[in-house]
């Protein structure tokens, strides 16, 4: 700071004092310590306005980030009401066509057990099972057996055989 020759003359007088300027030249002289706290200053004005404008980009990007992150949001919860209706839509249609479909079995049931009556009465082939109780006996009770002697029902499958053979015997005979 100052003319050409302050700098000079800085240059030159090193064994002069420091706080006095040269005798023989003109010119304006700043002290050491003066051009320190200058440049100090300087610096700290430079760094402050570097800072600020670090700070201002995080600013304005954390505020952009955030903006962001609601519309992010908004869409998700936009997206899940769409979901949740579409999802209601189809479940009412699944309850719709399972209700018809148990309308029609309930019908199909009826009209097949009137079907069956008349079928038995007309050719009078209900089949009579006239038993004591005691048909199958010892099949059913080594199949009980089984179910409680096992943890795994799948041990017990050549019993289930037996007793199904034996039913369909008994059936047969009558």
């Amino acid at each position: 700071m100052g003319n050409r020759n302050s700098t000079h003359v800085a240059k030159e007088n090193k064994n002069a004092a420091e706080d006095t300027p040269a005798e023989n030249n003109s010119g304006v002289f700043l002290t050491q310590d003066f051009q320190s706290d200058i440049i100090q200053a300087f610096q700290s004005k430079t760094l402050q306005q570097q800072f600020q404008k670090l700070q201002t980009n995080i600013l304005t990007s954390y505020n952009e980030s955030i903006s962001e992150d609601e519309l992010r949001r908004e869409k998700l919860q936009r997206d899940l009401i769409k979901w949740r209706d579409e999802n209601t839509h189809v479940h009412k249609q699944l309850n719709e066509r399972m209700d018809d479909i148990r309308a029609k079995f309930s019908d199909m049931e009826v009209s097949l057990r009137y079907d069956l009556g008349k079928i038995e009465e007309k050719k009078n082939i209900a089949p009579k099972f006239e038993t004591d109780g005691k048909t199958c006996l010892n099949e059913r009770v080594e199949l009980t057996n089984c179910y409680k002697e096992v943890d795994d029902l799948l041990k017990c499958d050549g019993f289930i055989e037996g007793f199904e053979r034996c039913i369909k015997k008994t059936v047969m005979s009558t």
